[in-house]
């Protein structure tokens, strides 16, 4: 999942800039998306600790992806 949200995020940072704001539109739902349909599905079939626990691990995952982008220097917005 880590290589899938780097791919994602790094495409929705690479689409941001002025003549391509569509894309970055769409790139950030499709991501929401995914996250929302997932994380849903998710949550129903698990305990409220180890759905928790997942979360605070995935935004950690997200967190260090952007931290990684920006330091690269990538064009953010």
């Amino acid at each position: 999942m880590e290589r899938w949200l780097k791919l994602h995020i790094t495409a929705t940072i690479k689409a941001c800039d002025e003549r391509k704001t569509k894309i970055f539109e769409d790139k950030i739902g499709e991501l929401m998306n995914y996250l929302d349909e997932n994380l849903s599905t998710l949550d129903k079939h698990i305990l409220d600790s180890f759905f928790d626990r997942f979360i605070s691990v995935l935004w950690e995952s997200i967190l260090y992806i952007l931290i990684k982008i920006t330091s690269d220097k990538v064009k953010v917005c």
